[in-house]
């Protein structure tokens, strides 16, 4: 079945002497290696405190706002990607996982620096763009590929989390 959630690999424990052990997880790649990410976004849809930091190559919500971004996709893909979405948050849900970020890539065929015809433009149908490999989506005008996963959702959900949510909640940011 399509999810956005993204996989895992596994979880290592290394012990580093003199500083104590630590615990990281592998995840595999949402993106493709042939295709170069021109754009990321760490979407939470929160314009709060959502803004990337000068050097950070990874932009966030008001950023994605500030840029005009929307994915651009036929309807019938719009539909079957808001119920993956939903599909997934619920199963997040039954875990009682509530914070996870949407990771957004995005390539732009115009910026292909070989000169051939782009691959976003080959990969376009004549129904206006939709599902590829690696759960990548082309735009409906051929001109993006949309590389899209669920991530963090291993962050522990705490009393600090808990206390933002309130006060996100209470400025009206969040639900």
């Amino acid at each position: 079945p399509k999810s956005f959630l993204v996989r895992f690999a596994g979880v290592h424990q290394v012990k580093i002497p003199n500083i104590g052990e630590t615990y990281f997880t592998v995840m595999a790649s949402i993106f493709d290696n042939k295709h170069k990410v021109h754009e990321r976004f760490d979407v939470k849809g929160s314009m709060l405190n959502r803004k990337a930091k000068a050097g950070e190559s990874c932009m966030k919500d008001e950023d994605w706002v500030s840029k005009g971004h929307r994915l651009e996709l036929s309807d019938y893909v719009r539909r079957e990607v808001r119920a993956i979405h939903e599909q997934d948050a619920h199963f997040l849900a039954r875990f009682e996982v509530m914070d996870y970020s949407l990771l957004i890539g995005i390539h732009h065929a115009k910026e292909d620096a070989s000169g051939s015809p782009s691959p976003a433009m080959a990969l376009q149908t004549k129904s206006g763009g939709g599902w590829r490999e690696h759960m990548a989506l082309v735009s409906e005008n051929g001109e993006d590929i949309y590389f899209v996963g669920m991530i963090d959702f291993l962050i522990g959900f705490g009393i600090k989390k808990k206390a933002e949510h309130v006060l996100r909640t209470a400025q009206g940011h969040g639900t």
